[in-house]
């Protein structure tokens, strides 16, 4: 592994740790000082030790602790609420309606109530403020399609975006607040003010480039099947594909596809350096600085997502270097397109395409060598078939482990899929390119567009039928973070073995397996012995959970839906024997005792149970039932009216009850 050895390595190793410690501590906020007045004390001090000993070694990890710190400074100045006039700092935000200016940013993926888009604050109640907030607008009648830059006047109340609720389930406030989004506006038409100001900024012209292309396209025949693969292919605009479509390409493995990554900055790069060689090569900068906007272009009109950032930096260095005739390391270049990304974005680390796509091209270029040492051919169709085996099998071995801790899902014929889908996918991006131009240009022949939809359809028809084989498809794996680490080291240690035969890489191998082995049985035997007591966020709906060793009795007044997701994450990490009963008012639990009071109003005086539990809004007077019951704790789940959920709070905080109101905190876990 001689690139652990490089000297880039190990700075950027250090810088991402710099970020994680910030991440994860919140350092002062007057680091930046103290990194400074750091650095020039170790310099000194590192000057000193190299006189009295006559070594340089000190100097050595200067550049090491200055990564470490550029890392925690980073994440420090890119959190953009340590920023003054950012609008987490304006007093009341959060709980009064204000008068709020925005400008639309982008529009993401929308769903059944509302349109959603990400949009810059510049005013709140006229005094300057900044930050980006999620606005989500209720569907009523014709969509209002808001575009990039367009300023917006709203009366509304920003809202804390609330983290998951339920166990195991994706944490969305956490996913926007790494994108630095701190809140949210659920408004309606009626409340906006649209204006003519239009904010013309790179997020403009690239919104005007792409609804260009787009009506184009339309107007050419794309239909509502093609026009969305075709967007989300060519121009990176992913939110308007049908979910069920999405569903299709995650079971046969080809989801990849439909973000753009380094497959499609490549084709671009490919596609157009072949174009620029017609001019001579006297030109040579003039090409390079073409080539370099084209692909700073299309990052831009894709979105700008970690996968495309990656792939731009690395074709730049490779088009570089080539233009500069100097040979290019591979890791090198992928290490330099990481510190980049993370240098401007820091919270790009935790974005699940920035590790899924680091991984896959890490271990691409890594296992490559590998399998082609293993068979080679005089054939260059079965080269060709056993270069696109590899690299398809080397990406999915290296994002396997993220891919089953992120989505608990694996893909069984993603190799029978990839085989068909890139070089089919080669041709589409081929047409597609040609397309953009020439309906750049405005000369788009129907033909071409009719081309472009018959690939699409048939990579549409081929993907669907590889998933109609749902027998292939494993799904609710449960995988955690202690496997997702166990199993990278052993996938690490096992093809270093495989590349250097040896006794100690073997040992290492052995070692990796054992932990591996040893966490999972540690883990099954903690499931399998544990006992807990869950009671869900479920809206209008009750749902507990008793788990006592490999069973799991659910409790709950209604027909429970084991597809619902607000319990079916904690259903796949406890794959055992689930069995349903009729809800009771009395619930045991490890010596303790659950009383349940719903809509009926009935309870036993004098039980003095250990929780109470109040579900379907019954008409109690909850001081008067304390007082006869005596309970320990009092909960409330999502099944009950919030303004109630607010009157029985007062009245615990009055009595010095602790109270637990799932739709506010989540989840109650009694072990």
């Amino acid at each position: 592994m001689k690139f652990l050895h490089f000297p880039l390595t190990l700075f950027v190793c250090c810088f991402i740790i710099g970020i994680i410690i910030e991440h994860h501590f919140h350092l002062p906020t007057q680091l930046p000082t103290y990194v400074i007045i750091s650095g020039i004390l170790l310099f000194a001090f590192a000057t000193i030790c190299s006189k009295l000993t006559k070594s340089i070694t000190c100097f050595q990890y200067i550049p090491l602790l200055c990564a470490l710190f550029l890392g925690i400074t980073c994440q420090k100045l890119q959190n953009k609420s340590n920023h003054k006039e950012h609008y987490t700092h304006f007093e009341k935000v959060y709980s009064t309606y204000s008068h709020i200016q925005i400008s639309i940013k982008e529009k993401i993926k929308s769903n059944g109530y509302t349109d959603n888009y990400i949009v810059f604050i510049h005013s709140i109640n006229g005094k300057k403020a900044n930050g980006k907030i999620l606005l989500k607008i209720k569907k009523e009648g014709q969509n209002l399609n808001l575009q990039s830059g367009k300023a917006v006047l709203i009366n509304g109340k920003i809202d804390v975006i609330s983290k998951a609720k339920n166990p195991f389930q994706f944490d969305y406030g956490t996913y926007l607040k790494n994108k630095n989004i701190f809140g949210q506006i659920k408004t309606s038409k009626s409340k906006l003010l649209i204006t003519k100001k239009i904010t013309k900024n790179s997020w403009y012209y690239a919104h005007l480039f792409r609804e260009k292309i787009i009506t184009k396209l339309n107007q050419k025949g794309l239909n509502d099947e093609s026009l969305p693969i075709a967007t989300a292919l060519l121009l990176g605009q992913r939110h308007d594909i049908n979910p069920d479509i999405v569903k299709e390409y995650q079971n046969a493995g080809a989801t990849h596809i439909l973000a753009v990554s380094g497959l499609h900055v490549g084709f671009i790069m490919l596609f157009f350096g072949f174009l620029l060689k017609q001019i001579p090569n006297q030109f040579g900068i003039a090409k390079l600085l073409i080539l370099l906007a084209i692909l700073s272009g299309f990052a831009i009109v894709t979105g700008l997502s970690p996968s495309i950032l990656r792939a731009t930096i690395m074709f730049s260095f490779i088009a570089i270097a080539d233009y500069l005739k100097r040979p290019t390391n591979i890791y090198h270049t992928l290490l330099l397109s990481a510190f980049f990304i993370l240098l401007f974005d820091s919270n790009s680390l935790y974005d699940v395409g920035f590790q899924l796509s680091y991984c896959a091209v890490f271990f691409i270029v890594w296992m490559q060598p590998l399998f082609k040492s293993i068979y080679t051919s005089k054939n260059k169709i079965i080269t060709n078939l056993i270069d696109s085996f590899g690299v398809t099998l080397a990406a999915q071995i290296g994002t396997l482990p993220v891919t089953l801790y992120y989505f608990h899902q694996f893909p069984g014929l993603f190799l029978i899929t990839n085989l068909v889908v890139i070089p089919l996918v080669s041709v589409i991006m081929f047409v597609g390119i040609l397309t953009i131009i020439l309906a750049v240009l405005g000369i788009l022949p129907e033909l071409l567009v009719w081309l472009l939809k018959v690939l699409i359809e048939f990579l549409n028809q081929f993907v669907a039928w590889i998933a109609h084989f749902k027998q292939f498809v494993f799904t609710d794996i449960s995988f955690s973070i202690g496997l997702l680490l166990a199993s990278y080291l052993f996938i690490f240690t096992f093809i270093l073995f495989c590349k250097n035969k040896k006794i100690h890489t073997f040992i290492y191998c052995v070692i990796a397996l054992i932990s591996l082995q040893s966490i999972y049985i540690y883990q099954k035997y903690e499931q399998e012995n544990g006992t807990e007591l869950i009671l869900f966020n479920d809206y209008k709906n009750t749902i507990i959970s008793l788990k006592k060793g490999t069973e799991i009795t659910l409790y709950s007044p209604n027909k429970i839906n084991y597809l619902n997701w607000n319990i079916h994450n904690y259903m796949t990490q406890h794959s055992y024997k689930i069995q349903a009963r009729p809800f009771v008012n009395f619930i045991y639990h490890n010596q303790s005792k659950i009383m349940v009071i719903d809509s009926s109003s009935v309870y036993l005086k004098n039980v003095n149970p250990d929780v109470l539990l109040l579900v379907q809004s019954p008409k109690i007077n909850l001081e008067r039932v304390i007082e006869e019951t005596r309970p320990k704790q009092v909960l409330a789940d999502y099944s009950n009216y919030t303004a109630v959920i607010q009157k029985w709070k007062k009245t615990c905080t009055k009595l010095k009850i602790p109270f637990h109101a799932t739709n506010e905190i989540g989840f109650y876990r009694k072990p």
